[in-house]
């Protein structure tokens, strides 16, 4: 079992496709995968700043249509 950790705007995804990728430019290249990711992944949990932020990199790919598929 994988411990939990707490992720932020300047940490670096450990895992999968976009392991050692900041975060910080997953939310320009690829806001979903990382909401995927905190609602799928048990031991993805993220402070408030980054969750704030993925919401709002989200909304505005489907707001200007290029949501990566």
């Amino acid at each position: 079992m994988k411990r939990i950790f707490l992720y932020d705007i300047e940490s670096s995804i450990d895992f999968g496709k976009y392991r050692n990728r900041l975060i910080k430019k997953m939310l320009e290249e690829n806001p979903e995968y990382l909401l995927w990711a905190y609602n799928n992944i048990s031991y993805f949990d993220c402070t408030e700043r980054l969750k704030r932020a993925i919401t709002e990199a989200v909304l505005m790919r489907e707001n200007r249509g290029d949501k990566k598929d």
